[in-house]
């Protein structure tokens, strides 16, 4: 029975190594497609073929914009973090005549306002939760303690994220006003 279990474990272990290195070989796989496709894509450019050019431009970001505005797009300097707002959050944010901007209800001052405001009012609501968990938790005893402990953890994670997409909207707001 013995050598059955130890047989089991090498089984699940060469399992686990063959699954880690076919992972490893399919990232490279992707980098190096992702490599080729970019030179096809700075080809595609110089050649001025339109429709190649937007076709790889929307395999390697998953954008779909005119060729003019590609073209535009790549040869600004903060050409990453525009398509990763466009990918990000493609509702609120366009690309369009050389032009980063909103969206028209995304440009309404009052639609901005009620933007920053709630976002304040979110982070000061669970930053106050968190404080008044962290006293509360040390205030009790035994598994009550642990379990307010464990809810200070859920809230301190979606802080964090508020706080990570508050500095993202401040990257959004600082592209649109340098005007392309």
């Amino acid at each position: 029975m013995e050598y059955l279990d130890i047989g089991k474990l090498i089984g699940i272990l060469i399992s686990v190594i063959g699954t880690v290195a076919i992972t490893f070989f399919n990232l490279s796989q992707s980098k190096r497609i992702r490599v080729e496709l970019l030179e096809k894509l700075d080809d595609s450019i110089e050649n001025g073929n339109k429709h190649t050019t937007c076709e790889i431009f929307r395999l390697l970001y998953g954008v779909r914009m005119n060729h003019s505005d590609i073209t535009t797009l790549l040869n600004d300097e903060n050409a990453i973090k525009i398509i990763y707002a466009l990918r990000k959050t493609p509702g609120m944010v366009r690309y369009s005549n050389g032009e980063f901007i909103y969206q028209e209800i995304f440009d309404n001052e009052w639609v901005k306002l009620a933007g920053r405001l709630s976002s304040k009012a979110i982070t000061y609501v669970l930053s106050s939760c968190l404080c008044l968990l962290a006293i509360a938790s040390a205030a009790t005893k035994d598994l009550s303690s642990l379990a307010l402990f464990i809810i200070a953890i859920g809230v301190s994670v979606l802080l964090t994220a508020h706080l990570k997409q508050g500095s993202y909207n401040q990257m959004i707001r600082e592209l649109v006003n340098k005007k392309i």
